[in-house]
C-alpha cells in the first residue's frame, strides 16, 4: 500500500505465510517488533521512483499489450499517462512518511546524517518537476518487420552460405587428411607385402640349392 503497510485485501494469508518461510533466515536475526516487509516496501517503492525522476519522469505511462506481439510487446499507441499522486517526491504526506522512515530505520545503522538533521518538507519551491532528458544511442533501433520475399530469400540464401561454408571445408580437410593416411597405409604394407615375398623366395632358393 502506498503507506507501506501489506495489502491483505490483495496478499492472502498463505502467501505471505509463504513469504514469512523464505525469509525465515533473515528475520531470526531481526528484532521481533521490525517490519521486514516495510523495508522492502521502502527500497523497491523509493528505488522505482529515483529511477523513474532520473528518466525525467514524474509519472509512469502504461500501454496496452500489442495485439502482435512477435515483433512488438506494447502498442505505443494507447498510451496511458497517470498522475503523480503516489509519487513520494511530489505528494507531501508520502514524502513525510518515507523521509521519517528512512530517519529512523535506515539511517541509525550507518550512522549517517543528512545536512541540516532532517530534510526539507516539500513546498511550491521544493518538489520534484518533470525535465527533458537526452538518451544517447550507441547502437541501432529498429522494428521488427516482415522482409520482402527477394529480400528474405537472399538473406536466408548468404546466412545458409555463411553457417555450410565452414563445416564443409572442415570436413573436406579431414577427408583429405584420411585419404593420405590411407594411401600411407596402403604403401607401407605393400612395401611389407614385397619384402615378405622377397624374403620367402630367397629361403626357398636356398633351400633348393643346398
Amino acid at each position: 500500500m502506498p503507506n507501506g503497510e501489506v495489502d491483505h485485501d490483495k496478499t492472502g494469508k498463505v502467501v505471505l505465510d509463504q513469504a514469512h518461510q523464505i525469509f525465515e533466515p533473515v528475520l531470526a536475526r531481526l528484532s521481533p517488533t521490525y517490519d521486514i516487509w516495510k523495508f522492502i516496501n521502502w527500497i523497491y517503492v523509493t528505488g522505482y521512483w529515483i529511477i523513474l525522476a532520473d528518466l525525467g519522469q514524474v509519472a509512469p505511462t502504461t500501454y496496452t499489450p500489442s495485439a502482435n506481439p512477435v515483433f512488438v510487446r506494447d502498442d505505443f499507441t494507447t498510451a496511458l499517462r497517470h498522475t503523480p499522486e503516489y509519487n513520494i517526491f511530489v505528494n507531501s504526506t508520502l514524502f513525510e512518511l518515507y523521509t521519517s522512515y528512512f530517519m529512523a530505520e535506515i539511517m541509525p545503522p550507518s550512522g549517517l546524517r543528512p545536512p541540516g538533521g532532517a530534510f526539507a518538507p516539500l513546498s511550491d519551491n521544493n518538489v520534484l518537476e518533470p525535465t527533458p532528458t537526452t538518451f544517447k544511442r550507441s547502437y541501432g533501433c529498429y522494428v521488427r518487420r516482415w522482409k520482402s520475399p527477394l529480400v528474405a530469400m537472399f538473406a536466408v540464401l548468404v546466412a545458409t552460405y555463411a553457417s555450410v561454408q565452414g563445416p564443409y571445408a572442415l570436413f573436406i580437410f579431414i577427408a583429405a587428411w584420411l585419404e593420405k593416411r590411407k594411401e600411407e597405409k596402403l604403401y607401407q604394407l605393400h612395401n611389407f607385402a614385397i619384402g615378405h615375398l622377397q624374403s620367402h623366395r630367397d629361403i626357398s632358393t636356398r633351400k633348393v640349392f643346398s
